[in-house]
């Protein structure tokens, strides 16, 4: 939301935006931990994927970071000294927030 659009909230719209956004977060949580398991059991440079070694290093490497977020999320981790989980994934969503 934009600054100066929360103002003209409704009690209504605040508690589904809650809702809503948490649980987004509860289901990728979930998403993060199935894909997760699927890469840590599947070679991406192998028939049917034929990825290239490289791309599959930065996927892997970009779904470890965020499984140990989802980790740290669920209370099943910690995280000392304080890591940038963006490390990776900026590599593969384009953006670079």
């Amino acid at each position: 939301m934009a600054a100066g659009q929360t103002a003209s909230l409704t009690l209504a719209q605040i508690n589904s935006i809650a809702g809503s956004l948490c649980l987004q977060m509860l289901n990728l949580m979930y998403q993060i931990q199935q894909f997760q398991s699927f890469l840590a059991a599947t070679d991406l440079t192998q028939a049917p994927y034929s990825m290239a070694a490289a791309d599959q290093n930065t996927l892997k490497s970009a779904f470890t970071d965020l499984d140990q977020l989802r980790q740290v999320f669920q209370g099943l981790a910690t995280r000392t000294p304080a890591y940038d989980y963006r490390t990776f994934v900026k590599l593969i969503d384009g953006v670079g927030f």
